[in-house]
Protein backbone atom coordinates (compact mmCIF):
# COMPACT_ATOMS: atom_id res chain seq x y z
CA UNK A 1 0.00 0.00 0.00
CA UNK A 2 1.38 3.68 -1.04
CA UNK A 3 1.18 6.82 -2.79
CA UNK A 4 2.16 6.64 -6.64
CA UNK A 5 2.56 10.22 -8.13
CA UNK A 6 3.77 10.71 -11.70
CA UNK A 7 4.75 13.97 -12.88
CA UNK A 8 4.51 14.99 -16.98
CA UNK A 9 7.71 14.54 -18.67
CA UNK A 10 9.31 12.36 -15.83
CA UNK A 11 10.61 8.36 -15.51
CA UNK A 12 9.72 6.45 -12.98
CA UNK A 13 10.36 3.12 -11.27
CA UNK A 14 8.79 0.34 -9.76
CA UNK A 15 10.27 -2.24 -7.29
CA UNK A 16 7.82 -4.40 -5.23
CA UNK A 17 8.42 -7.11 -2.82
CA UNK A 18 6.35 -9.51 -1.63
CA UNK A 19 5.34 -10.88 2.03
CA UNK A 20 8.43 -12.91 1.65
CA UNK A 21 10.81 -10.49 0.76
CA UNK A 22 11.52 -11.79 -3.10
CA UNK A 23 11.40 -8.92 -5.24
CA UNK A 24 12.10 -7.91 -9.08
CA UNK A 25 15.72 -8.27 -10.08
CA UNK A 26 15.98 -4.88 -11.64
CA UNK A 27 12.71 -2.47 -11.05
CA UNK A 28 10.46 -1.89 -13.79
CA UNK A 29 11.53 2.11 -15.03
CA UNK A 30 9.31 4.07 -17.33
CA UNK A 31 8.74 7.47 -18.62
CA UNK A 32 5.78 9.42 -18.90
CA UNK A 33 4.79 11.80 -21.16
CA UNK A 34 1.25 13.51 -21.69
CA UNK A 35 0.18 14.53 -25.14
CA UNK A 36 -2.56 17.54 -25.18
CA UNK A 37 -6.01 16.48 -26.62
CA UNK A 38 -6.42 18.73 -29.74
CA UNK A 39 -9.72 20.56 -30.77
CA UNK A 40 -11.08 19.33 -33.82
CA UNK A 41 -9.99 20.98 -36.96
CA UNK A 42 -12.93 22.28 -39.24
CA UNK A 43 -13.28 23.46 -42.66
CA UNK A 44 -16.53 24.03 -44.43
CA UNK A 45 -17.46 25.92 -47.69
CA UNK A 46 -20.46 26.38 -50.80
CA UNK A 47 -20.11 27.18 -54.59
CA UNK A 48 -22.32 30.27 -54.37
CA UNK A 49 -22.94 33.10 -51.57
CA UNK A 50 -25.84 33.87 -53.45
CA UNK A 51 -28.90 31.96 -53.05
CA UNK A 52 -32.74 31.89 -54.15
CA UNK A 53 -35.53 32.00 -50.99
CA UNK A 54 -35.91 28.24 -51.70
CA UNK A 55 -32.36 27.00 -52.55
CA UNK A 56 -30.80 23.92 -51.43
CA UNK A 57 -27.25 24.98 -51.54
CA UNK A 58 -24.43 21.69 -50.94
CA UNK A 59 -22.52 22.59 -47.85
CA UNK A 60 -18.93 20.50 -48.44
CA UNK A 61 -17.28 19.88 -45.08
CA UNK A 62 -14.04 18.11 -43.48
CA UNK A 63 -13.29 17.90 -39.89
CA UNK A 64 -10.45 15.93 -38.11
CA UNK A 65 -9.21 15.27 -34.48
CA UNK A 66 -6.63 13.23 -33.27
CA UNK A 67 -8.40 11.42 -30.65
CA UNK A 68 -11.79 10.70 -33.34
CA UNK A 69 -14.91 13.20 -34.18
CA UNK A 70 -18.24 12.18 -31.75
CA UNK A 71 -20.51 14.65 -33.45
CA UNK A 72 -21.03 17.25 -36.26
CA UNK A 73 -23.61 19.91 -36.46
CA UNK A 74 -24.49 22.35 -38.89
CA UNK A 75 -25.86 25.53 -36.65
CA UNK A 76 -27.41 28.06 -38.84
CA UNK A 77 -28.76 31.95 -38.13
CA UNK A 78 -31.44 33.69 -40.37
CA UNK A 79 -30.79 37.64 -40.09
CA UNK A 80 -33.58 40.02 -41.82
CA UNK A 81 -33.06 43.35 -41.53
CA UNK A 82 -31.58 44.01 -38.19
CA UNK A 83 -33.38 41.04 -36.89
CA UNK A 84 -31.84 37.67 -35.81
CA UNK A 85 -34.25 34.99 -36.48
CA UNK A 86 -34.09 31.83 -33.92
CA UNK A 87 -30.47 29.92 -34.26
CA UNK A 88 -31.69 26.33 -36.04
CA UNK A 89 -29.44 23.44 -35.62
CA UNK A 90 -29.30 19.67 -37.35
CA UNK A 91 -26.96 17.14 -36.48
CA UNK A 92 -25.08 15.21 -39.44
CA UNK A 93 -25.34 11.25 -39.47
CA UNK A 94 -22.11 9.46 -38.76
CA UNK A 95 -21.28 5.68 -40.37
CA UNK A 96 -21.66 3.65 -37.13
CA UNK A 97 -17.77 2.49 -36.25
CA UNK A 98 -16.51 0.47 -33.37
CA UNK A 99 -14.00 4.11 -33.09
CA UNK A 100 -14.98 7.44 -33.93
CA UNK A 101 -13.80 8.40 -36.83
CA UNK A 102 -10.47 10.74 -36.93
CA UNK A 103 -11.58 12.38 -40.45
CA UNK A 104 -14.61 13.21 -42.02
CA UNK A 105 -15.40 14.53 -45.53
CA UNK A 106 -18.71 15.08 -47.12
CA UNK A 107 -21.43 17.03 -49.32
CA UNK A 108 -24.56 18.39 -47.55
CA UNK A 109 -27.07 19.51 -49.14
CA UNK A 110 -29.36 22.17 -47.02
CA UNK A 111 -33.01 22.54 -47.71
CA UNK A 112 -33.43 26.10 -46.98
CA UNK A 113 -37.03 26.43 -48.18
CA UNK A 114 -38.45 25.77 -44.76
CA UNK A 115 -36.93 28.93 -43.59
CA UNK A 116 -39.36 30.99 -45.70
CA UNK A 117 -36.31 33.11 -46.87
CA UNK A 118 -37.19 36.76 -48.32
CA UNK A 119 -35.06 39.03 -50.53
CA UNK A 120 -31.94 40.20 -48.99
CA UNK A 121 -31.84 37.70 -46.05
CA UNK A 122 -28.70 36.79 -44.85
CA UNK A 123 -28.01 33.08 -43.85
CA UNK A 124 -25.29 32.71 -41.63
CA UNK A 125 -24.26 28.38 -41.12
CA UNK A 126 -21.50 27.29 -39.18
CA UNK A 127 -20.59 23.34 -38.69
CA UNK A 128 -19.78 22.63 -34.99
CA UNK A 129 -17.55 19.53 -34.26
CA UNK A 130 -16.89 17.33 -31.45
CA UNK A 131 -14.06 15.29 -30.48
CA UNK A 132 -14.74 12.14 -28.63
CA UNK A 133 -12.73 12.06 -25.29
CA UNK A 134 -14.22 8.87 -23.60
CA UNK A 135 -16.67 9.10 -20.50
CA UNK A 136 -15.55 12.81 -20.25
CA UNK A 137 -17.51 15.13 -22.14
CA UNK A 138 -16.15 16.52 -25.64
CA UNK A 139 -14.35 19.79 -26.36
CA UNK A 140 -16.20 21.63 -29.65
CA UNK A 141 -14.53 23.74 -32.54
CA UNK A 142 -16.89 25.95 -35.14
CA UNK A 143 -16.12 27.12 -38.60
CA UNK A 144 -15.58 30.17 -39.72
CA UNK A 145 -19.13 31.56 -40.29
CA UNK A 146 -20.14 31.23 -44.13
CA UNK A 147 -22.60 33.88 -45.10
CA UNK A 148 -25.11 33.53 -47.93
CA UNK A 149 -27.42 36.45 -49.01
CA UNK A 150 -30.69 35.39 -50.75
CA UNK A 151 -31.39 37.54 -54.20
CA UNK A 152 -34.74 37.92 -56.07
CA UNK A 153 -34.84 35.80 -59.26
CA UNK A 154 -36.31 37.62 -62.02
CA UNK A 155 -38.03 34.33 -63.51
CA UNK A 156 -37.16 35.82 -67.08
CA UNK A 157 -36.51 33.53 -70.25
CA UNK A 158 -33.52 35.19 -70.98
CA UNK A 159 -30.85 34.19 -73.46
CA UNK A 160 -27.62 35.48 -73.63
CA UNK A 161 -25.13 34.80 -76.54
CA UNK A 162 -21.33 35.71 -76.58
CA UNK A 163 -17.90 34.56 -77.48
CA UNK A 164 -16.17 32.21 -75.20
CA UNK A 165 -12.37 30.23 -74.78
CA UNK A 166 -10.72 30.75 -78.06
CA UNK A 167 -13.29 33.05 -79.61
CA UNK A 168 -15.94 30.14 -79.95
CA UNK A 169 -19.68 31.39 -79.98
CA UNK A 170 -22.01 30.34 -77.07
CA UNK A 171 -25.34 30.85 -75.43
CA UNK A 172 -27.06 30.34 -71.94
CA UNK A 173 -30.55 29.84 -71.33
CA UNK A 174 -31.56 31.86 -68.28
CA UNK A 175 -35.18 30.49 -66.96
CA UNK A 176 -37.19 30.47 -63.54
CA UNK A 177 -34.63 28.18 -62.19
CA UNK A 178 -31.93 30.18 -63.36
CA UNK A 179 -29.33 28.31 -65.56
CA UNK A 180 -31.24 26.29 -67.79
CA UNK A 181 -28.95 25.66 -69.96
CA UNK A 182 -25.33 26.35 -71.87
CA UNK A 183 -24.36 24.68 -75.63
CA UNK A 184 -21.90 25.81 -77.53
CA UNK A 185 -23.11 26.76 -80.78
CA UNK A 186 -21.63 24.92 -84.49
CA UNK A 187 -17.96 25.82 -85.48
CA UNK A 188 -18.39 28.86 -87.69
CA UNK A 189 -16.28 28.42 -90.92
Amino acid sequence: VGDLTFNPGSSYQVQVEDEDGLGLEEPLRGFLRIKPDRPPQIAAGFLTKNILPTARPTLSYGAADDHGIALLRIRLQVLRGAEKLPEGAEEIPMEPSAAPPAVLRGRRALDLAPLKLQVGDQVTIVLEATDFRGDLPGKSSRSEPLVLHVFQDLGREDEVEGRGFEGKPFRVGLGEGGLRGFCLSPREP
